[in-house]
């Protein structure tokens, strides 16, 4: 049978990772270590160059926005920028409502801690928490969140054509919970907006800016110029077979600015993490804060992440230097987990049955990491199957945390 070619969770929402929280774990969970201490800065043995030769951001701070003066100070940038009250509302219950589930995992205030170590919260902890409060409930990520604050600040051509294999995850939650959005046709704004822009088979970023901006003006999607709030969105390059390469929103947020100059950026981890807001001096210091989370090395041919502030590159857009000396765990969230190919180029994936619906299932490998799968059509044998089952799962094409499932089911059976 032919599986829906992407499935998204949230990256980065966090593809990133910060791309999504895919509700409970494994039973065997990894241990949970104490929030690490600052250390010194690696040394990284290969140091592309940059355009600039100001130093590259290496530390942050940042709220979990648990506490109410961070929330108040939110709040009051959000009521500067000129976001409506309804916006605020929406936003602010979504947020109590993932603190009063999961809360208790998180620190209060601000701190400060390198970009390298973040997140500093147990995911498995804060997935769990979750599902108990909520097991009907995806939840809302980076991408629902920015486009619910953003809303009344861009115009889009809801009958432009929608490339959203990307969003079934999105979609997912939203036919679950609309509540993020104030209107019917927001949702079809929101699968124009995020829709997946064809691209070349390159690593110009130059091209892959020119390409965006002609496919969102084709759709229709234009920014007003507000001063005090933009959206910032980090796109990623997935090459998709030997026919064609797409760039997808894989996070995304929201920048608001102070009257001293300060920025804000607020974003949402992933759909069962934490909102957060991050205190930025200038967009140079919101590239390096990103890239220094998505832009990493694993090997691929694709382009470097490519941020967009509205519909222009930001301002300050530089490539990270510590590309292949990350420690973010993103290359093994988007790298294929095969446990064994054959010559035919079948894949098996052995693991337990987490969650088990209708048009998609998950399944978590022994390290605790959720895969989901998406489908038209049931494997055979899939009804007889329950959750928390051991199975083993034929398959070819791409398996991933981040990236959406691209190929056919073989077969999918429980085994001892």
């Amino acid at each position: 049978m032919k599986i829906n070619r992407r499935m998204v969770l949230t990256l980065l929402c966090a593809l990133l990772l910060m791309l999504v929280g895919c509700g409970t774990q494994a039973d065997e969970k990894p241990e949970f270590q104490e929030e690490p201490e600052l250390q010194e800065k690696p040394e990284f043995q290969e140091k592309p160059e940059l355009q600039d030769e100001s130093e590259f951001l290496s530390q942050v701070e940042f709220s979990y926005m648990t506490d109410e003066e961070t929330q108040e100070l939110v709040r009051e940038a959000m009521r500067t920028a000129g976001i409506s009250d309804a916006r605020q509302q929406v936003f602010f219950e979504h947020a109590d409502q993932f603190y009063s589930a999961a809360g208790e995992y998180l620190t209060e205030g601000f701190r400060t801690a390198y970009i390298s170590e973040l997140p500093l919260y147990d995911p498995y902890a804060l997935q769990d928490a979750w599902a108990r409060a909520y097991p009907d409930l995806l939840g809302y990520n980076c991408r629902i969140t920015a486009y619910s604050l953003m809303a009344d600040f861009i115009q889009i051509d809801n009958s432009a054509e929608k490339r959203d294999e990307y969003l079934a995850f999105d979609l997912y939650a939203l036919d679950a919970d609309s509540s993020a959005f104030l209107s019917g046709q927001e949702r079809d704004s929101f699968r124009v907006l995020f829709s997946a822009v064809p691209t070349d088979n390159t690593q110009d970023v130059d091209i892959h800016v020119k390409n965006i901006q002609k496919v969102w003006k084709e759709r229709g999607i234009s920014f007003e110029n507000h001063s005090g709030i933009s959206m910032i969105s980090v796109f990623l390059h997935d090459k998709l077979d030997e026919n064609g390469d797409e760039l997808f929103i894989g996070h995304a947020g929201v920048l608001l600015e102070q009257p001293d100059g300060e920025l804000l950026f607020v974003e949402k981890a992933a759909f069962q993490e934490p909102y957060q807001v991050t205190r930025l001096a200038d967009r140079r210091e919101v590239n390096d804060y990103l890239m220094g989370r998505y832009d990493i090395s694993y090997g691929q041919e694709t382009a470097r992440p490519v941020i967009f502030e509205n519909d222009k590159l930001l301002n300050g857009y530089r490539v990270n230097p510590n590309h292949s000396g990350s420690n973010v765990s993103l290359p093994t969230e988007t790298m294929q987990e095969t446990q064994g190919e054959d010559s035919e180029g079948i894949s098996v994936f052995t693991g337990t049955l987490e969650s088990k619906k209708d048009t998609m299932f998950i399944i978590v490998n022994e390290s605790g990491e959720a895969y989901p799968v998406g489908f038209e059509q049931a494997p055979e044998g899939y009804g007889e199957l329950k959750e928390g089952d051991r199975v083993v799962m034929e398959y070819t094409g791409k398996l991933s945390v981040v990236d959406s499932f691209t190929g056919e089911i073989i077969s999918l059976r429980r085994t001892e």
